[in-house]
């Protein structure tokens, strides 16, 4: 039982998304658990998720939870918040592995500092939901939420960030709210917006940036090791073994160039997943 545990769990942890957005979890989860194999998933060919009713996402997510475990994921993270508001509770239920959102993380790490006024950006359906004003007023019951939806910005984050000037008057757009109602954090409620994280800081200068990705890893990291799944480190470095392979519903050309762009990874392990195969 010794040996057991130091060799620890080997089998990949499972992240999945509706598009590129979670890769930013990919990156706090590789730089807190170097020594962990990620499956990503994103299901890029039903993007996005904002829009669509709540019973038809927590019917996309369950797919691909399964089809993560199915491919040997001990643990799986839904680094999407929409997916996270409509159906974490519904997919734990469902599964044997444990299951991980980013909504509770982040309310954690807003709560940090000190704040009386917290600004939410989001999807629709993250907005709509109500899940971080309901997680926001029960852990910080004093602490008003501006919350505003902004469903332009997940295309121009999957478009790679190429039109400047079209994200510099996105970003305006939606953030004259926050500067009438003088919030003094700004939730990044859905996990394609941390990069746009340098428009945002430019737009509210003084505004802290709450990103749960972070978090989100140190949760993760809680998770396995109580529950005996963590993976042994190999040695020192970070090059403990550690295997990355994504999937796509969507374009495998196109994954592949928001990884190299969002990761600083080239020559990624993309494979092409048929929705009605799910």
């Amino acid at each position: 039982m010794q040996c057991q545990a130091q060799r620890g769990d080997p089998r990949p942890v499972g992240i999945m998304d509706s598009g590129a957005g979670g890769l930013t979890v990919v990156r706090e989860v590789r730089k807190l658990l170097p020594h962990e194999s990620i499956l990503y998933f994103a299901d890029a060919g039903r993007l996005p998720y904002g829009p669509r009713p709540a019973e038809e996402v927590r019917t996309f997510v369950y797919q691909i939870v399964k089809f993560l475990s199915g491919k040997g994921a001990k643990a799986v993270v839904l680094g999407c918040n929409t997916a996270t508001a409509h159906a974490l509770e519904y997919v734990r239920e469902k599964v044997e592995v444990p299951v991980i959102g980013v909504i509770g993380p982040g309310v954690r790490a807003l709560a940090s500092s000190p704040v009386r006024t917290a600004g939410l950006i989001a999807t629709e359906g993250t907005v709509r939901s109500g899940a971080y004003q309901m997680a926001i007023k029960e852990r910080l019951p004093g602490v008003e939420v501006v919350a505003e939806a902004c469903p332009d910005f997940v295309p121009l984050v999957e478009a790679g960030l190429v039109d400047r000037e079209e994200i510099e008057r996105a970003v305006e757009n939606h953030v004259q709210i926050f500067r009438k109602r003088n919030v003094d954090a700004l939730i990044m409620g859905c996990t394609h917006f941390p990069l746009l994280r340098p428009w945002l800081e430019a737009a509210l200068p003084g505004v802290r940036m709450v990103d749960p990705a972070r978090e989100t890893a140190e949760e993760l990291k809680r998770v396995l090791e109580n529950a005996g799944l963590a993976n042994a480190p190999r040695g020192d470095t970070e090059s403990s073994g550690a295997e990355l392979e994504f999937y796509t519903t969507g374009s495998v050309g196109d994954l592949n160039r928001q990884i190299t762009v969002f990761l600083g990874l080239a020559g990624a392990r993309v494979h092409h997943v048929d929705i009605s195969m799910l």
